[in-house]
């Protein structure tokens, strides 16, 4: 293989592979360097004794922008959640539902301990601020932090404590709600267009996806390579890459689409990015005679898991048939163990949770990325942070599925430019 290239993408995760397609479809030839064995980043599925089971606790909203192309294909399958969740709380499960989507449940809980009829007329309000205007005024607006914009908009402590805490929880990996404000009112506004959802196949079929359009002429990718360095691209062009195994790469462009932690080090910033944890178990469970595809949710905020779900019963293709398929999800570095999550298993859903057969753990350090930090004042404005070199992954602003996706486009726009002013090249 020549190690001289076009373009270098590290790091084959959704940005990664956003950037390859945007580049391959150009007809500029790239090629993607992934250190582990697989590709999709933390966008995969494993299978186990039949089961599907994502690396951590993971969920497609349809309306992000970045992902029509695949929400509307039939080889997504997505199967949607109950829009609303089931709240725990002294002892028993509460129904919160989206008064939008489901009046009559929403009508039946509406003087129910989850927060006040006035918190209810709140969501509505919330609803029509978050679908004003367009997604480039959202995210111009005034930022403050998550917790602060909820107070301001009227909600009760209850609402936030027992619904609101423990359901964005789930979505940041973050239970201070520190998260800005403005992120927070993109996920809201991408839940009030569209579904929360899973593919069929697990979320890795999104990774497959785009790897299946690929155009394979322009792109290849090489697993197992981890960049150990990377030239000063002020000082040496073409950029050098030097990799663990002793291979050398050179290329006239590199996209970097790693976790935070990495890009930091290759870059050779000074600074160690910080990063939000998760840890995610899965049971195989007796089947139950209802189903119900909704989020459990821990409003009492005791116990190491904050959201569990029955996901044979979102999507019957995660478990085997007749079978069932229990996720149950802590966040941050509160991860306790198999028995403490079997007794709250227990308490939620009987004591026959005790005996479920464990199938995996995935405990996931670098789950997401801390926002904001990578800023700084010594990289180039983004996507381009250093000459030859550009940025791309949900470390660098938005973090989500979508902005991930978006992130990866844009360098790979970059790219196109520099190459040619966003004309098509053949490189």
């Amino acid at each position: 293989m020549e190690n001289n290239h076009p373009v270098l993408i590290v790091g084959a995760g959704l940005a990664g592979l956003s950037a390859a397609y945007t580049l391959a479809s150009n007809g500029v030839r790239c090629l993607l360097l992934e250190a582990s064995d697989g590709v999709g980043g933390r966008v995969r599925t494993d299978v186990v004794d039949g089961f599907l089971l994502d690396r951590g606790f993971q969920v497609l909203l349809t309306a992000y922008p970045e992902c029509r192309d695949f929400v509307s294909d039939p080889v997504a399958g997505l199967r949607p959640f109950y829009p609303g969740a089931q709240i725990w709380w002294k002892g028993r499960f509460h129904r919160v539902a989206d008064p939008f989507r489901r009046p009559m449940d929403a009508m039946a809980s509406l003087f129910g301990p989850i927060g006040t009829p006035a918190d209810k007329a709140r969501v509505g309000l919330l609803r029509r601020r978050v679908l004003s205007g367009s997604l480039q005024e959202l995210w111009q607006r005034p930022e403050e932090t998550t917790h602060q914009r909820l107070l301001q908009l009227g909600f009760s402590k209850a609402m936030v404590e027992r619904f609101l805490r423990p359901f964005l929880a789930g979505i940041f990996l973050e239970s201070d709600l520190r998260t800005s404000s403005c992120q927070f009112e993109f996920v809201f506004r991408m839940m009030a267009l569209g579904d929360t959802s899973v593919p069929s196949d697990g979320m890795g079929a999104l990774t497959q996806w785009l790897v299946r359009r690929l155009p394979t002429e322009f792109c290849q990718v090489i697993l197992g390579s981890s960049v150990k360095e990377i030239s000063d691209p002020n000082l040496e062009k073409p950029v050098q890459l030097n990799l663990a195994g002793g291979q050398v790469f050179q290329a006239e462009r590199v996209v970097l689409a790693v976790e935070a932690p990495v890009a930091a080090r290759l870059l050779r910033m000074d600074r160690n990015p910080r990063s939000r944890s998760s840890t995610t178990w899965y049971f195989h469970a007796p089947p139950r005679s209802r189903v119900d595809p909704v989020l459990y949710l821990n409003g009492e905020g005791t116990g190491p898991i904050n959201l569990a779900v029955w996901m044979n019963e979102v999507a019957p293709s995660y478990a085997p048939s007749e079978q069932g398929l229990v996720s149950a999800t802590s966040i941050g570095g509160e991860s306790g163990n198999e028995e403490r999550v079997r007794a709250q298993l227990a308490a939620w859903f009987g004591p026959g949770a005790r005996n479920w057969r464990h199938l995996q753990t995935y405990a996931i350090h670098h789950a997401q990325p801390e926002p904001g930090d990578l800023a700084a004042n010594a990289l180039g404005k983004l996507p381009r942070v250093r000459p030859g070199i550009y940025a791309a992954g949900d470390a660098w602003g938005q973090v989500s599925i979508d902005g991930a996706l978006r992130s990866g486009r844009l360098a790979a726009e970059a790219v196109l430019e520099d190459k040619g002013r966003g004309k098509q090249v053949i490189a």
